[in-house]
């Protein structure tokens, strides 16, 4: 019988859906609706000012600071959370954070000119100190982010091919970990060692 994983897996967590839309109206504004959430939707959009975006007002360089960021969040905030949509916005992640086993995905459905958008960086537009850290949405590990419709669900075809995954993380040049990229590894390497370990020795399996 195999020896148990050296790690205790976490409790599944499971992903309420914040479906939020948003499309070009005309030359000057943009639509923005929140169509799916775990506390409501809206009924219809909200008309949010933009001019023509210029891509290089949202790059980021490696050496940029954390304050720059945080700009960059809140004009993003601005562009896609007005006052109706932020509310919603809140209130799913108060929603989610009151179950222990639910996160919250926010997911961005957006037309071509708003998809590529940093929106990772979004950032509390209620935080208008010097920038933080916990300002960052995503930084709360229960929030994740995703661009496009739900693909409709399939199974994956069976395979006795040896499936391999590569995990890329990087740190900011002065070592600190921001991002808690040690801790998002241990978090997929448990998962994964439970696999293994249910399914047996899968090197041996293939060896043979």
């Amino acid at each position: 019988m195999p020896n148990p994983p050296p790690d205790s897996a976490p409790p599944a967590l499971h992903f309420a859906e914040f479906a939020l839309r948003a499309w070009r109206d005309d030359p000057r504004h943009i639509q923005v609706i929140a169509h799916a959430t775990p506390v409501g939707g809206m009924g219809r959009p909200v008309t949010v000012k933009l001019g023509r975006i210029r891509r290089s007002d949202f790059d980021m360089g490696v050496g940029d600071t954390l304050a720059h960021a945080a700009n960059i969040g809140r004009e993003l905030s601005r562009i896609l959370l007005p006052e109706a949509v932020l509310a919603l916005l809140m209130e799913s992640i108060r929603y989610a954070a009151q179950r222990g086993d639910m996160g919250l995905r926010l997911r961005l459905c957006l037309d071509d000119e708003l998809i590529d958008l940093p929106w990772e960086c979004l950032y509390r537009p209620d935080l208008t100190g010097p920038a933080q850290l916990d300002g960052f949405f995503l930084a709360d590990g229960d929030l994740s982010l995703v661009r496009e419709a739900a693909s409709l669900p399939f199974t994956p075809a069976p395979t006795e091919r040896t499936q391999r995954a590569l995990f890329l993380g990087t740190l900011f040049d002065d070592q600190p970990d921001y991002w808690f990229t040690r801790d998002e590894f241990k978090a997929l390497r448990r998962p994964l060692m439970a696999a293994r370990f249910a399914g047996g020795d899968w090197r041996a399996r293939h060896r043979a």
